[in-house]
């Protein structure tokens, strides 16, 4: 389960600068859309289908992606129309809206392709073993512009990227650096962002996939510390990540969130006639925008008996139907896969009514 601490140390600086791979999302206003809807851009206004959590856009030949528009829902309840640009192009690029509620159309723009032949020297990065020393950032509380709220938060990352909302009213010179650790099956590794041509500020993306120090292989991988500079909140947790290859090293591989569903029981419990099994209380990490169902073992196969509502947290508090009739009754709880989740699955918990 995810799980968000705080730490009274500053961000650090990076001994060795690296190419910088981010988002920079902007919100302009659009006078002929009242800013309901995305403009066209080069692709045009896409709509999609099915209420996707994500989508996947790859830029034509000869051409990357320079930005995008995306739009979840309304305006007024913060999930329309976010614009976003990216401070290096790419060509294949998931897209997701910042309130992470379901995508409902995109636009993107487009660059001449100016990929450089050669990539970066990455023994030049530092070794990403070692933590950065937090004694090398300015310290944050003699900052003479007056006072700052020095613990300012960001978001948890996801399986993609961190993205960063750095505050308008940051004191220079404090955003250069962000350190994002994985933990991989291909070990440990710490991907180290350093502006070197100044300081990062509006809402900035780290994509992990596009590092030079991204390793090679990588199927899973788990997000466990995140320090970023201007704040003395450090992100802990453990944000689990599983990429499935379709094998073509020319298409990006969409990682998915890693869905657990913790705290069910299992087992068999025996209840009297029109009586109904003790609720149970569960916790369902990564489930994105998928729902928790209640089901139940009909003639082999699993049918559903309702949805379970979350909290915030990914609480739910899990009730039973009475039982009139004797017998023995199977239930399981489910989340299903998406394009950004893996879904889970329980195991069987056996009711036997006498």
């Amino acid at each position: 389960m995810r799980t968000r601490l705080a730490t009274i140390v500053t961000a650090a600086a990076a001994a060795v600068a690296l190419p910088v791979l981010s988002l920079a999302i902007t919100a302009p206003a659009v006078a002929d859309n009242e800013g309901q809807v995305c403009t066209e851009l080069d692709s045009g206004k896409i709509d999609t289908h099915g209420d996707p959590e994500s989508v996947t856009f790859t830029a034509p030949a000869g051409k990357t992606i320079v930005s995008y528009c995306v739009k979840a829902g309304s305006i007024h309840h913060g999930d329309g129309p976010v614009y976003v640009t990216l401070a290096e192009p790419m060509t294949t690029l998931v897209i997701r809206h910042p309130s992470g509620k379901a995508v409902s159309h995109y636009s993107v723009a487009y660059a001449d392709d100016e990929t450089p032949t050669e990539d970066p020297d990455p023994t030049e990065d530092p070794d990403p073993t070692e933590d950065p020393d937090p004694t090398e950032d300015p310290d944050p509380t003699e900052d003479p512009e007056g006072p700052f709220d020095w613990n300012w938060e960001y978001p948890d990352p996801t399986c993609d990227a961190l993205t960063v909302a750095y505050p308008a009213d940051l004191p220079s010179g404090q955003a250069n650096d962000v350190n994002i650790r994985l933990e991989t099956n291909q070990g440990q590794v710490t991907l180290n962002y350093h502006n070197n041509d100044g300081t990062w500020s509006g809402t900035t993306g780290f994509t992990y996939s596009q590092h030079v120090n991204w390793p090679v292989g990588v199927t899973e991988y788990t997000v466990t510390w995140v320090q970023v500079g201007g704040s003395n909140f450090h992100w802990q947790g453990d944000v689990s990540c599983r990429i499935d290859s379709d094998g073509d090293v020319t298409t990006l591989d969409v990682p998915r969130a890693v869905t657990e569903i913790e705290g069910w029981r299992t087992g068999t419990v025996t209840i009297s006639r029109g009586s109904a099994p003790t609720a149970d209380m569960v916790v369902v990490d990564q489930r994105g925008l998928q729902t928790l169902t209640l089901q139940r073992l009909v003639q082999g196969s699993w049918q559903s008996v309702k949805s379970v509502a979350t909290n915030a947290a990914g609480g739910a508090r899990v009730t039973f139907p009475r039982h009139p009739s004797r017998g023995r009754y199977t239930y399981r709880l489910a989340v299903a896969g998406s394009e950004s989740v893996t879904g889970d699955a329980s195991g069987g918990f056996t009711v036997r009514v006498r």
